[in-house]
């Protein structure tokens, strides 16, 4: 019986990492499949929208602002 040489244990290792380098490559271009249908819940009956939609200056904003300035 021969011995296996010290690199034997290294080229296995190499070999391994390659593999799995090549089944996440292929992992990754495989498409992702069928998306899920995002939830939706309904509003409750009498829930107003809000009157006022994106960007509101509020007293912290305002405070900050301040302490900004230069």
């Amino acid at each position: 019986m021969t011995k296996p040489s010290p690199d034997a244990g290294r080229r296995r290792l190499l070999a391994r990492a390659r593999d799995t380098a090549a089944v996440g490559a292929a992992a990754a271009l495989l498409p992702a499949g069928v998306p899920a249908a995002p939830v939706v819940t309904p509003a409750p009956a009498g829930a107003a929208e809000p009157p006022h939609r994106g960007y509101r200056e509020s007293e912290r904003a305002r405070r900050y602002y301040e302490l900004a300035r230069f």
